[in-house]
């Protein structure tokens, strides 16, 4: 017997497929279309994301406008990049999320040396610099608690990206914030 087809009057059917996906499933194909080298497909679902989260919540946009300008800087494309990153970066310290900016800046930095475009690094460490002036005396996170004994998953359970240990920010004893959607993520 055929599936049923529902009547729906007066309504447009229901869109499918990837560029009419919820954000989750958005969010976790942009990460795929990035770890497979597919920088420009992820740059633009990155930015549709973050545009999306500066209206419903802004405290995941610096994630996602961070995300699209490192996609435009791996295409070859570092100022455009730049660009996004810097909006990210200026979020950042609007929402005085300091350790945050602190370490996506010098991700940054460092692929951008990486990627032969040391102009643009040193641009970018001069801003730091600059912005560091105004960010306190100690930064909330500078101090790492020991986190001993605490398994973590290897993926964040909320959007899939991998956890890495060098780039995890606690926000306590046994918390971290994913960098990818900045979901919390708890022991198992």
């Amino acid at each position: 017997m055929p599936p049923r087809k529902i009547n729906r009057p007066g309504l447009p059917p229901p869109r499918r497929g990837p560029a009419h996906a919820g954000p989750q499933t958005l969010l976790e194909q942009a990460r795929r279309w990035m770890n497979n080298g597919d920088y420009h497909r992820a740059s633009v679902a990155f930015e549709k994301l973050a545009r999306e989260a500066d209206r419903l919540a802004p405290v995941r946009s610096p994630l996602m406008y961070f995300q699209a300008g490192r996609c435009r800087v791996l295409m070859g494309d570092p100022e455009s990049g730049l660009g996004l990153i810097y909006r990210a970066l200026n979020a950042l310290a609007l929402q005085a999320r300091w350790p945050e900016l602190h370490r996506s800046a010098q991700i940054t930095i460092s692929e951008l040396r990486d990627l032969g475009a040391p102009a643009q690094a040193e641009a970018l460490q001069i801003w730091l610099e600059q912005k560091s002036t105004s960010a306190p005396a100690t930064l909330p996170g500078d101090v790492s608690p020991v986190h001993e004994n605490i398994q973590l998953p290897l993926n964040c359970p909320n959007c899939g990206a991998p956890l890495l240990a060098k780039d995890l920010e606690w926000i306590d004893a046994s918390t971290v914030v994913c960098n990818f959607c900045g979901g919390l993520v708890r022991p198992q």
